[in-house]
């Protein structure tokens, strides 16, 4: 009989969805050793939010015993107070938690049938973070589809690059990309920005609730994962991606 653990980790203080699960996933890894663990649930109860957007992509099963553990805020990676999650003493023990949770069906489905015509061992992915992170966080530098692109081509220069996977906030961003270069290919999403500035009322912030919205960040998040090479600003989203990667090799940072 196993002596693994069901856990379930809480949370109760605010800040974005991917910047939750990057400050629980931390604190597991810092209190859990993975060997003992069977699955992990998520269980944010944020300020802002008031309900577990992790139930729209992640299989938590609720019929479950679960021991629970209450997570602590201890810094961010992406907002420079951790350096690149890479680089963090937890990175190993993080990458083996993620292994143990359960993602719903319709999330896999929707990554693996994207993935079987569109990535291979010589994608680049890109995710592209422009209007909101400029105006919340200015602090960690300005950028716009302009700055990608200029870091691509350095890119392309140096590296053997098939194809390009764009996982963008807005419209505008891939419409340029896909005019300056070639094999640009995005998954698609509902719920984006028309442009790459940062104007009022914004998709996130009028979705907080909505499942698509959440939906579509993890199927970005996991298709990214399956890319050889990223292209990104700090972000959560991201560093959810390399956590969640066997595949991604190099990782390039404005």
């Amino acid at each position: 009989m196993s002596n693994k653990r069901n856990i379930r980790l809480n949370f109760h203080e605010g800040g974005g969805i991917f910047s939750v699960f990057i400050i629980m996933t931390d604190y597991a890894a810092e209190v859990l050793k993975p060997e003992e663990v069977e699955r992990i649930n998520y269980n944010p109860n944020t300020r802002h939010i008031k309900t577990n957007l992790f139930n729209h992509v992640f299989d938590q099963d609720v019929s479950l015993n679960y021991f629970d553990i209450k997570c602590r805020y201890m810094g961010n990676y992406s907002h420079n107070s951790l350096g690149y999650i890479e680089d963090g003493v937890r990175f190993k023990t993080m990458k083996e938690i993620v292994k143990k949770i359960r993602f719903r069906p319709s999330i896999l489905k929707s990554v693996n049938d994207f993935c079987s015509t569109n990535i291979n061992e010589k994608t680049l992915g890109i995710h592209m973070r422009t209007g909101d992170m400029n105006v919340s966080h200015p602090e960690l530098g300005l950028f716009g589809t302009e700055h990608y692109i200029i870091k691509l081509k350095k890119i392309i220069e140096a590296e053997d690059i098939s194809n390009i996977f764009l996982a963008t906030d807005n419209k505008e961003s891939l419409i340029k990309f896909q005019e300056k270069f070639e094999n640009v290919v995005s998954f698609g999403c509902q719920l984006i920005e028309d442009t790459d500035t940062y104007k009022e009322p914004k998709v996130q912030e009028k979705n907080l609730k909505n499942p698509i919205l959440w939906e579509e960040a993890m199927i970005d998040c996991l298709i990214l994962s399956k890319c050889s090479q990223v292209l990104c600003r700090q972000s959560n989203l991201i560093n959810a991606s390399i956590l969640f990667s066997d595949d991604i090799k190099k990782i390039h940072r404005l």
